[in-house]
């Protein structure tokens, strides 16, 4: 076959391909359509979604910063200045209290079941413990473990409700709860401070021989724990 021959049948070929594909194009002009909008509704609608997040995140966080800040304002008799956005001061405790107070309930309504809905529960928490409604700071404390993923915050309410049942004298519910601690292979809280507060718990619950063993428990296994020094004291009045 002639090199001009087979130019024209691999032209040819060519020439019946794109025809193909215009037909192709032709009959599927809608689909292909609908198929190129819907990518780009999705692909418009996961840019929305990330912005609304951002902005959401921004929100939160303002709200969070605004409302520490009433927490820790400065008590000032004098000038107080309770709406200053930047340097709040307040006339006393109890409007500064009723202020953090009102900012936290807002900030965990807006953002319940996350965790910064759970650091405005755990100072929700602290305010009704301050008080003295230790059964709503119980409630609020635990509402918050559940929505924290913030080890210290974590660490620090688990404390709060060790100290809590001790001032209940549920002693015997502690100790369950620190050894728990002590077999959880995610615990929060450093394995000396769960052994000091069992240690000192099983002291108080009137079971001396396993207050020794705790106590000895930690000074064998973490000797230079800032509780090493008391654990010893303890140890000499046992």
């Amino acid at each position: 076959m002639s090199r001009l021959r087979r130019k024209d049948i691999k032209r040819d070929e060519i020439l019946d391909s794109m025809g193909r594909t215009f037909q192709f194009l032709r009959e599927h002009m809608r689909g292909l359509l609908g198929l190129v909008v819907a990518v780009a509704v999705a692909v418009i609608l996961v840019v929305l979604f990330f912005a609304y997040r951002s902005r959401q995140a921004e929100e939160a966080n303002r709200q969070l910063a605004r409302a520490l800040q009433i927490y820790s304002a400065p008590i000032d008799t004098v000038d107080p200045r309770p709406d200053d956005l930047e340097d709040p001061t307040f006339a006393d405790e109890a409007g500064r209290t009723a202020s953090a107070r009102q900012a936290f309930t807002e900030l965990r309504a807006d953002f319940v079941g996350t965790p910064i809905g759970g650091i405005a529960a755990a100072y929700l928490g602290d305010l009704a413990a301050g008080a003295g409604d230790l059964e709503e700071a119980e409630s609020l404390w635990r509402e918050a473990l559940a929505d924290s993923d913030d080890t210290l915050l974590a660490g620090r309410l688990q404390m709060s409700l060790i100290n809590l049942g001790k001032s209940r004298g549920d002693s015997e519910a502690v100790i369950a709860q620190l050894r728990e601690f002590l077999s959880a292979d995610d615990g929060v809280l450093p394995e000396d401070v769960v052994l000091f507060e069992l240690a000192k718990a099983l002291e108080q619950a009137g079971r001396t021989e396993e207050a020794r063993g705790t106590y000895d428990r930690l000074l064998e296994e973490h000797e230079s724990s800032v509780y090493s020094l008391e654990a010893r004291q303890k140890l000499a009045k046992l």
